[in-house]
C-alpha cells in the first residue's frame, strides 16, 4: 500500500476541507500568538507590580520605630510576633528580618531563625544601605523580593528587611488573572472554526461543488469544443473563400478566351480544372467517408494552393474505420491545427519546393495520422515545451495555442503523439489513436 494512498485516507483532499483547515490553522495561529503574548504581558505586569509592592512594604517596615529598636536589640521574639502579624496583613509569601550580619532575626518559618539569610543578595543593602528589588533562590525556593535597610538614629545600617513572593505563588496569581483571557481565546477559536466551516461551505456552494481539477477540466473541455467549432467553420470559410477567389479568376480567364475566339482552349481549361478538382473530391469520398473530416482536408488542400504551397495526400491513405464512440470533433481539431502549423512552418521556408505531406491509415488497432512539413524544424529550446500553452517560435501575439489544443484533444481520445526531425529540414508529427479505450493515454514529447 503506497504512502500517498494511506495519507489520502486520513487527510481530506477536497477544496472545502482544505480551505476549512487552512482558515482554522490561520485562526489558531493568530489567536494563539495573541493569547500567549497577552498572558506573557499579564504575568510580566503582575510580577512588576508585586515587586514594587514588596519594595514599598519592606521600606515601610524598616521605618517603624519598634522594628528599628527590636533589630538594634536583636529581639527575635518581638520581631517574630510582628512578622507573623504583618505576613497576614501584607499578603506576601514571606517577611524576613535579619541583623547587620545577615542572620535571620525573624522569619515565616521559625526553624529558620538564627540561620544566615539565603540568596546572596544582601551585600547591596547591608554594605551600601540601598533599597532594591531582587530575584533569587531563597530557602523557600525561587522568589522575587524587595529589600530595604534598617537604620539607627545615626543612619547606620543595623539590619535588613526582605518582603517577597515565591515564583510558584506568583504564577498561580497570574494564571488566575489570565483566566478571562483564556476563556476569550477559547471562544475566539470556536468562532474561528465556525467561520472557517461556513466560509468553506459557501465557497463550495458558489463553485457548485466542483474541485479545482474539475473546474480546469470543464474549462479545457469548453475551449476544445469552441476550438473544434471554430476549426470547422474556419475550414468551411477557407474552402468557400478559396473557391470564390479561384473560380472568379478561372471564369475571367474562360471569358477572355471565349471573347478571343479560343473556344478550344476555354473547353480544355474547363475540363482540366474540373477533372483535377473532381479527382481530389473522388479520392476523399472514397478514402475518407466522414464528410466533416474530408471537408477539413479539402479546405486545407485549397488553402495550400492559395498560400503557394502544396498539400500532398498519400494516395494509399484510408480513414474509414473510425469507431462510433470516437468524437470526430477531436480529430478535426488535431488535423486542422497540425496542418496549419505545417503550413506556417513551410511558408516561412525560403526554399522553392514548399510541400506538406499528409498520410492517414486505419489499418490495425490504431488510427494513425502523419503530417510532415519541410520547414526549419522545431528549435531545440522548444522541444521539451512545444505542447505547453504559449510555446511558439513565431513572433508577435496570438500564437502558441495550436499544439496545446492538439495535446488536449489527444488526451480526450487517449492517444499519443510523437515528433521527429526530417532531412534535409522539417518536422514530422505522427499521431496514434487507439480504436479501443483499453490502451493507456500518453503523450510523448
Amino acid at each position: 500500500m503506497s504512502s500517498t494512498w494511506t495519507l489520502r485516507r486520513f487527510i481530506p483532499i477536497g477544496i472545502q476541507p482544505r480551505i476549512m483547515i487552512t482558515l482554522m490553522v490561520l485562526g489558531v495561529l493568530q489567536i494563539g500568538i495573541t493569547g500567549l503574548a497577552g498572558m506573557f504581558y499579564i504575568k510580566e505586569q503582575l510580577e512588576n507590580q508585586l515587586a514594587e509592592k514588596n519594595l514599598e512594604q519592606a521600606r515601610a517596615l524598616a521605618l517603624i520605630p519598634s522594628v528599628r529598636e527590636a533589630v538594634k536589640a536583636g529581639d527575635s521574639e518581638t520581631l517574630q510576633q510582628l512578622v507573623s502579624e504583618m505576613h497576614k496583613v501584607l499578603g506576601a509569601s514571606f517577611v524576613a528580618i535579619g541583623d547587620k550580619e545577615g542572620v535571620r532575626l525573624a522569619h515565616r518559618l521559625e526553624d529558620r531563625i538564627g540561620l544566615p539569610m539565603v540568596g546572596g543578595d544582601n551585600e547591596q543593602v547591608l554594605k551600601h544601605g540601598q533599597s532594591y528589588i531582587s530575584s533569587a533562590v531563597g530557602s523557600m525556593g525561587p522568589s522575587i523580593r524587595g529589600k530595604a535597610p534598617v537604620l539607627d538614629d545615626q543612619g547606620n545600617v543595623i539590619g535588613v528587611i526582605s518582603v517577597g513572593y515565591l515564583v510558584n505563588e506568583l504564577e498561580s496569581k497570574a494564571d488566575a488573572q489570565a483566566m478571562p483571557l483564556t476563556m476569550a481565546i477559547l471562544i475566539a477559536l470556536m468562532l474561528s472554526m465556525i467561520a472557517a466551516t461556513l466560509i468553506s461551505q459557501k465557497l463550495k456552494k458558489t463553485i457548485h461543488g466542483l474541485e479545482p481539477k474539475e473546474i480546469a477540466w470543464r474549462y479545457t473541455e469548453q475551449i476544445n469544443k469552441l476550438n473544434q467549432q471554430i476549426t470547422q467553420v474556419k475550414s468551411y470559410a477557407d474552402l468557400l473563400r478559396v473557391q470564390t477567389h479561384k473560380y472568379s479568376n478561372k471564369l475571367s480567364t474562360i471569358s477572355g478566351l471565349i471573347q478571343l475566339g479560343a473556344v478550344d482552349k476555354a473547353v480544355e481549361l474547363i475540363h482540366k480544372e474540373s477533372s483535377g478538382y473532381q479527382s481530389v473530391i473522388a479520392f476523399l469520398q472514397s478514402a475518407i467517408p466522414n464528410p466533416v473530416i474530408a471537408g477539413v482536408i479539402l479546405g486545407k488542400y485549397h488553402r495550400a494552393n492559395e498560400l503557394g504551397l502544396s498539400l500532398d495526400i498519400d494516395p494509399d491513405s484510408h480513414f474509414a474505420d473510425i469507431p462510433e464512440h470516437m468524437d470526430t470533433r477531436h480529430l478535426v481539431t488535431i488535423l486542422g491545427n497540425l496542418i496549419d502549423n505545417a503550413f506556417d512552418a513551410t511558408a516561412r521556408n525560403k526554399r522553392s519546393n514548399k510541400k506538406v505531406f499528409l498520410s492517414m491509415t486505419d489499418i490495425g488497432n490504431d488510427l494513425i495520422i502523419e503530417v510532415e512539413d519541410n520547414g526549419a524544424g522545431i528549435p531545440e529550446t522548444l522541444k521539451n515545451s512545444v505542447f505547453e500553452l504559449g510555446a511558439t517560435s513565431k513572433e508577435g501575439e496570438g500564437h502558441g495555442y495550436g499544439l496545446f489544443l492538439v495535446r488536449e484533444a489527444i488526451q480526450q481520445l487517449k492517444g499519443y503523439l510523437i515528433f521527429d526531425d526530417v532531412k534535409p529540414s522539417g518536422t514530422r508529427f505522427t499521431l496514434y489513436i487507439p480504436k479501443s479505450y483499453e490502451q493507456t493515454e500518453n503523450i510523448n514529447r
